[in-house]
């Protein structure tokens, strides 16, 4: 849950400890960050 709101967070897109905990959490979970995006994107109802 912490990574998709830290994720989907506008305010901290460009933040690099936010990126740093994004890449923390993912390394805990066995995946990419990227992967995680990918997946997120895939089922956020965009505009």
């Amino acid at each position: 849950m912490e990574l998709v709101e830290l994720l989907y967070d506008p305010a901290t897109a460009g933040d690099d400890r936010t990126h740093s905990l994004i890449a923390g959490i993912a390394e805990q979970l066995g995946i990419r960050p990227i992967d995680i995006a990918v997946a997120l994107s895939a089922r956020h109802p965009g505009p």
